[in-house]
C-alpha cells in the first residue's frame, strides 16, 4: 500500500537506486486513468474479483448513513488538529486538508445528501494513497486510518 511513499522517499538519497514493482493484474488504459475502474473483489458482482469494474463512482450511490459518515469525518478532523500532523505527502497544508473534511463535516453532520462530485471527492481523499493516508502514515496514526477508511466505505 505504501510502496511508492517508501520509494518516493528513498529516492531522495542520490546514492540510492529504487526499483518500484507492482503486483496484480494488467490493467488497460482505460482502467488506469478512471477512478473507480480498478478491481473491486470485494463487491458482491465482482466475482472473485477477476472482472474490472468499470462502473463510475457516482453508480455506488449516495451516503445511506451520515451519522456513521459524520462520525467518521469527525475523527478524521480530529487526527488532522494534532500538532504533529505531516502533511508533505499528500500535496496539501494541514489546514486545507482539514478545511476540506470539515466542509463535507457540516454537511453530514445535518444530514445533508452529498452531491455526486462531493461523493466522489470524499473517495478520493479515502482512497489507498489518497491524501488521507498519505497524512495517516507520515503523522503515526495508518493502523487508524484503515480502520476509518472501512468505516467510511460502508458509510458511503
Amino acid at each position: 500500500m505504501a510502496g511508492c511513499v517508501l520509494a518516493a522517499r528513498l529516492s531522495e538519497d542520490p546514492d540510492c537506486e529504487v526499483l518500484l514493482l507492482e503486483a496484480g493484474p494488467e490493467l488497460e488504459p482505460a482502467a488506469i486513468s478512471t477512478p473507480g475502474a480498478a478491481p473491486r473483489p470485494d463487491h458482491p458482482d465482482r466475482g472473485e474479483g477477476s472482472q474490472l469494474d468499470r462502473r463510475p463512482l457516482s453508480h455506488y450511490g449516495t451516503v445511506s448513513n451520515n451519522a456513521e459518515l459524520a462520525a467518521v469525518l469527525r475523527r478524521i478532523a480530529e487526527l488532522l488538529s494534532r500538532p504533529d500532523v505531516d502533511t508533505a505527502w499528500s500535496g496539501y497544508e494541514p489546514d486545507e486538508l482539514r478545511s476540506e473534511i470539515d466542509s463535507f463535516l457540516e454537511k453530514a453532520g445535518a444530514g445533508l445528501p452529498l452531491d455526486e462530485a462531493g461523493r466522489d471527492r470524499l473517495r478520493l481523499l479515502f482512497a489507498p494513497t489518497g491524501a488521507l493516508q498519505e497524512t495517516s502514515l507520515s503523522s503515526g496514526w495508518g493502523q487508524e486510518f484503515v480502520a476509518l477508511a472501512t468505516r467510511f466505505d460502508d458509510a458511503i
